[in-house]
């Protein structure tokens, strides 16, 4: 995790006040709530967001959204990565983490952003990636749904 970079700084209340209501155990105050920026990624700040749910636990978010520039429309398209997480999740076997919220208001944050289930995981920080590991895994999660139907996901 990294600091935030000062183009890149959130409203935590208009963040809470938009999610509370749309994600599951999201507080609406902010005393339970913290938000770090991941230090690696392409070109979408990408953000894990904790929250505590009582007794101590705390739950897990992420939130990705839109750099702060003037884009061309098709450029950083959090829209898209949200609609095919969302279509791959609810009609396939592929492991995807669940999303909650699109929210193409930017009066909540200065730009599109959507939010996901935080999950476990590898990732690739080095864009070369290690090519047999990606593809091998590539491959044993696209055998699990072999029986895709095309005209839902789309």
């Amino acid at each position: 995790m990294v600091k935030q970079d000062s183009g890149h700084q959130l409203d935590h209340d208009a963040l809470l006040r938009y999610a509370s209501p749309l994600v599951p155990g999201f507080p609406a105050s902010s005393s339970s709530f913290s938000l770090s920026q991941f230090g690696h990624g392409q070109s979408n700040p990408t953000y894990l967001m904790k929250v505590g749910i009582g007794g101590g636990v705390m739950k897990k978010y992420v939130l990705k959204k839109k750099p702060p520039a003037k884009l061309l429309e098709s450029a950083h398209a959090v829209e898209r990565e949200f609609q095919v997480l969302q279509a791959l999740g609810g009609h396939t076997n592929v492991p995807v983490p669940g999303v909650y919220c699109m929210c193409n208001d930017t009066s909540v944050i200065g730009t599109a952003f959507y939010i996901m289930e935080y999950l476990e995981g590898r990732i690739f920080v080095d864009p070369r990636l290690p090519v047999f590991t990606l593809y091998s895994s590539i491959c044993e999660h696209l055998v699990l749904d072999f029986d895709w139907n095309l005209e839902i996901l789309q």
